[in-house]
């Protein structure tokens, strides 16, 4: 199991309630946080309730939310009148809740708001609130009260149990530039559009650095839709490798697929920059990258492929302690076509 994050479960679970300006319910897991957030009203925690969330309903995949109406009503059932309850209907990820709500908490002056999530959640939901309220300026303080769900329980709108969930919550906490992932001479963070630079082109169009690459070319504008796809795929996470010594992007290390369910992923790596070759950087990057998912995401193996011809390569991760498990042909999408690689297949398992 992660341990960061369920350190951080364990230490919100204990938060007591403080009186407040205003109950934040963050919309996701249908009914789950409703009884939380019931109970602090009336036991008159804040004199307001902000529902933050969206009516479209834009979710993903095994997740299935009520809408904003729909939380609206079962507050009224519940005898709280209208005038008790505030609307942010324009958010559509936790970043947005955080960044609308406490613009309203800013303008309305309000010192003290309690955030209502999962229990699995509310470690990603404070972090990201805690992130955009030094950014936005909002000096108030952040009062974790979470729905105190069963992690061994299978979350209302989802298809997985609770602590299910935690690993991807991790991903999306480093996605979400709230963490990075630190090493002696690099470290690795998201990629954004600010990264889709010329010289990164330069790296995949240089023969050098692309021999061993499926892609041998690419633009600008294809590296920004490739970091945006990537970024928003739950089953991917992609980080910049930068030097600690100048904040200087290198190259990439990529876990992708993510198998949650068999606790095991593929890693690639590119170091682009050629001046940083031959420094061990690529190694320290790969075992960041590793040690964060066996410790962190529970996974159980890493695996890559190699192009057997590629005997530099295949030392490289046997150095790192990667075994030989079997050469086989795979498929692989490339230019809108779909392509046959044999490669060399090496793994990395936890111990």
């Amino acid at each position: 199991m992660p341990h960061q994050i369920l350190r951080l479960v364990k230490e919100l679970k204990k938060e007591k309630p403080e009186k407040a300006d205003a109950i934040i319910w963050l919309q996701g897991d249908r009914y789950d946080r409703a009884m939380k957030v019931f109970n602090l009203f009336k036991g008159g925690f804040a004199p307001k309730i902000l529902i933050s969330g969206n009516s479209k309903l834009e979710t993903r995949r095994g997740e299935d939310h009520i809408n904003l109406e729909a939380m609206v009503e079962w507050l009224k059932k519940k005898g709280i009148g209208p005038d008790k309850i505030l609307f942010d209907s324009n958010s559509f990820n936790t970043k947005d809740q955080a960044r609308n709500s406490l613009k309203l908490a800013k303008r309305l002056n309000w010192k003290k708001i309690i955030l209502v999530g999962s229990l699995y959640y509310q470690p990603r939901a404070f972090l990201t609130f805690l992130k955009e309220s030094k950014r936005i300026g909002w000096k108030g303080k952040l009062i974790n009260q979470p729905a105190q769900l069963n992690l061994n329980k299978i979350a209302s709108s989802r298809d997985k149990k609770a602590k299910e969930l935690i690993p991807q919550e991790i991903i999306k906490v480093i996605k979400y530039g709230i963490n990075e992932i630190n090493g002696k001479r690099v470290y690795l963070k998201p990629l954004t559009a600010k990264q889709a630079t010329k010289r990164y082109c330069s790296w995949i169009n240089d023969p050098e650095v692309n021999r061993w690459l499926v892609v041998k070319s690419t633009t600008v504008e294809k590296l920004r839709k490739y970091i945006k796809e990537k970024n928003s795929d739950q089953n991917c996470l992609l980080l910049g490798i930068f030097l600690n010594e100048n904040g200087k992007h290198i190259g990439n290390v990529k876990l992708e697929p993510i198998e949650f369910d068999k606790k095991k992923a593929m890693l690639g790596i590119m170091i682009g920059e050629k001046s940083c070759w031959g420094q061990g950087l690529g190694s320290e990057a790969v075992r960041l990258l590793s040690d964060f998912a066996f410790k962190e995401l529970g996974l159980k193996e890493i695996y890559l492929g190699v192009d057997p011809e590629n005997k530099r390569g295949i030392k490289f991760y046997e150095r790192l302690g990667f075994e030989y498990v079997g050469t086989r042909t795979i498929k692989v999408p490339y230019e809108g076509k779909i392509i046959e690689v044999t490669e060399y297949g090496m793994s990395i398992f936890a111990k």
